[in-house]
């Protein structure tokens, strides 16, 4: 079993926090993106396995106390023709 928690109310508010006893995970979703049709749709590792959407903008922040860090990453899937 995981210690792992996740509080979030999303979509109302876009923080989604992950908690566990070494680190602590803060996403903040900036832009959201789009579902792709199936053939181009990714997914989380299992067990969970969420869809990613397609061009959406997240800030996410990692660590404790003093020692975190912060990153914005634009997220876009391959496009395949």
């Amino acid at each position: 079993m995981s210690d792992t928690q996740e509080i979030h109310n999303y979509p109302a508010d876009s923080i989604i926090k992950l908690n566990n006893q070494i680190v602590v995970f803060l996403y903040k979703v900036i832009k959201e993106g789009i579902y792709p049709n199936k053939p181009l749709l990714a997914y989380t590792r299992p067990p969970n396995k969420y869809q990613i959407p397609d061009d959406y903008t997240v800030e996410t922040t990692c660590g404790r106390g003093d020692n975190r860090s912060t990153e914005v990453a634009n997220l876009f899937h391959e496009v395949r023709i």
